[in-house]
């Protein structure tokens, strides 16, 4: 058995998008699988639950974060203002797809407005959004 070594929603959503099983290859398919995941940046958004510090940035119950792995990207008691500052630290420039999978606590309107931040702030940059219901993290945001 081979396995595809991703290591975030983001890798897998990316490693998934391009798998193409028809050459019957498996050599091939996990190589496009892990060309597909490279350069892809995965950070979520979250409602911290305790008061705490990481990395010199202090965090409050109920504040929103956005982070990449166990950096700390935002803190900001508005969730929609956490996600922007999140996504302006993503290096956009350095990508040309960003997928926001929203979560139960995030609304349409909200993500929307997202959506609209994106393509005004990120002019060659497309958006997509998935409803993907999650409940810890308000927005799984993926850079590809």
């Amino acid at each position: 058995m081979r396995v595809v070594n991703s290591k975030t929603i983001g890798d897998g959503y990316s490693a998934l998008s391009m798998l193409d099983t028809e050459n019957g290859d498996i050599d091939a398919i996990l190589e496009d699988c892990e060309m597909a995941m490279e350069g892809v940046v995965t950070a979520e958004v979250s409602k911290c639950v305790r008061d705490a510090e990481f990395g010199g940035i202090s965090v409050k119950t109920d504040d929103y974060i956005g982070f990449v792995g166990k950096e700390i990207l935002s803190c900001n008691v508005d969730r929609l203002a956490a996600a922007k500052e999140t996504i302006d630290k993503l290096d956009l420039k350095s990508h040309e797809i960003v997928i926001l999978i929203r979560g139960e606590d995030s609304t349409e309107e909200e993500c929307a407005q997202l959506e609209d931040y994106i393509a005004k702030s990120y002019p060659r940059v497309e958006a997509f959004v998935i409803d993907g219901g999650q409940r810890v993290y308000s927005y799984i945001i993926v850079a590809e």
